[in-house]
């Protein structure tokens, strides 16, 4: 396993709406204050340069890279938000949608994101709050 894709295992006190895979693509930067990260954006504190990928919830994107703020907008406060991945700078995050696509394509042998992400899912489970 890629030493970059964590297994959440500890609990964690959050909104509900926030669902986070257990197996979650880490950028390098992220992963030095992963752990902080990830309560932070629990508690809807606002983070500088802060991305989350997540599932969209547009059924005709494959992933959603987004600012982490942008989680305290009313919008996606009502809506489930499945987090498969945690970056510091847009760069960093397309990094680790890069390594998706190539985890995808090695299993799959496609770049059908959606149905991958929902496999793994499946497979190593999620921890919400």
């Amino acid at each position: 396993m890629n030493p970059l894709i964590f297994n959440l295992f500890a609990s964690r006190k959050g909104p509900e709406h926030l669902i986070w895979c257990k197996k979650l693509y880490v950028g390098r930067k992220a992963l030095e204050k992963k752990t902080k990260l990830i309560q932070s954006i629990d508690k809807e504190k606002l983070l500088k340069d802060i991305y989350i990928l997540m599932i969209p919830t547009n059924p005709n994107n494959q992933v959603e890279i987004m600012d982490a703020n942008y989680l305290k907008q009313p919008y996606y406060r009502k809506q489930p938000i499945t987090i498969v991945g945690l970056a510091v700078g847009r760069g960093e995050a397309e990094d680790q949608l890069l390594r998706i696509v190539g985890d995808c394509w090695k299993k799959q042998g496609n770049a059908d994101l959606r149905t991958f992400l929902r496999e793994m899912i499946r497979e190593e489970g999620i921890r919400s709050t």
